[in-house]
């Protein structure tokens, strides 16, 4: 039986190291916030890189297909939750 290879360094993952998720096994260690700069759409420049666990960490699709990835929950948020929502929002409304 061969070990799985990690998405992000394309290495073999012994279970020793191995994070399940996603559908994937990850290093401990690559297991980390997806989120790019926004002046950086090739994605070369990593602005959080938060390392995450199986309990916090949220998920978004690649644009054009392919696997998923994990994000810290306040890159999510930031990048990709609904604007207009929350308790900010609500204090405006009530003015």
């Amino acid at each position: 039986m061969s070990n799985p290879k990690c998405p992000v360094c394309d290495k073999v993952v012994y279970v020793t190291e191995a994070i399940k998720a996603l559908e994937q096994t990850w290093h401990k260690l690559c297991f980390k916030c997806a989120a790019t700069a926004p002046e950086d759409p090739e994605g070369t420049e990593v602005r959080c890189g938060k390392k995450l666990s199986l309990t916090d960490y949220s998920e978004r699709k690649r644009e054009g297909g392919g696997f998923s990835v994990p994000y810290c929950k306040n890159c999510y948020d930031k990048n990709f939750a609904p604007k207009g929502f929350g308790r900010a929002a609500a204090c405006e409304v009530r003015k």
